[in-house]
């Protein structure tokens, strides 16, 4: 639920209200889906159309999840300190976010995100855990877009290109993902990596 919220929702409260709100525009109905999936069992789901062809998707829940409310770059401490907790918290962000692609024929991960912090503490946590990560700034705050949009924030990346790290990386989160798309993905790129080990 965090990885998700982070990676792509919008959660908010009102004064007074009884109410959490997590909500998002996407055109992707994979995605629907899965927040669906995740959040229906604990409050309404609501799904509408858009103007522009996607969907309006709003969670609502009780004040128990007001944790989903929370400052993004304050990660929580519990968290960080379990292994499980936080591999399942990249898999829900990487559902959002991420992408894993073919590249010049070679298997690789990415995640691009205005959220530094959010993205050094991934970083930090497979580096620590022996995968062989890139952070890298890509986009610095007033550059533009190829179509001329300005970006109001520095844009950031992490990479994993190596073939083992990039195994390793998927063992690590695969148990977890629910993007039918992302899970996709991990079967083209497990099968090119098989390929380079040989």
């Amino acid at each position: 639920m965090l990885g998700l919220t982070d990676g792509d929702l919008n959660t908010y409260t009102l004064p007074g209200e009884q109410t959490v709100v997590a909500r998002c525009h996407t055109t992707q109905e994979v995605q629907v889906v899965i927040l669906e999936e995740v959040f229906s069992r604990y409050g309404r789901v609501s799904v509408s159309r858009s103007e522009s062809n996607g969907f309006h998707v709003n969670c609502y829940l009780n004040r128990t999840f007001l944790f989903l409310v929370t400052e993004k770059k304050q990660m929580p401490c519990w968290l960080l300190s379990s292994n499980k907790t936080f591999q399942s918290y990249i898999a829900g962000y990487t559902d959002a976010e991420g992408n894993f692609i073919l590249n010049q024929g070679r298997a690789r991960f990415k995640i691009d995100s205005y959220d530094k912090k959010i993205l050094m503490n991934i970083h930090d946590f497979l580096i620590r855990r022996g995968v062989s990560s890139i952070l890298r700034r890509i986009a610095v705050a007033g550059s533009k877009w190829p179509g001329g949009k300005p970006i109001n924030q520095d844009l950031w990346r992490i990479n994993v290109n190596e073939a083992a790290s990039l195994k390793l990386f998927i063992d690590m989160i695969n148990p977890h993902l629910l993007h039918q798309t992302r899970k996709r993905q991990v079967e083209l790129c497990l099968a090119n990596i098989q390929q380079r080990c040989k």
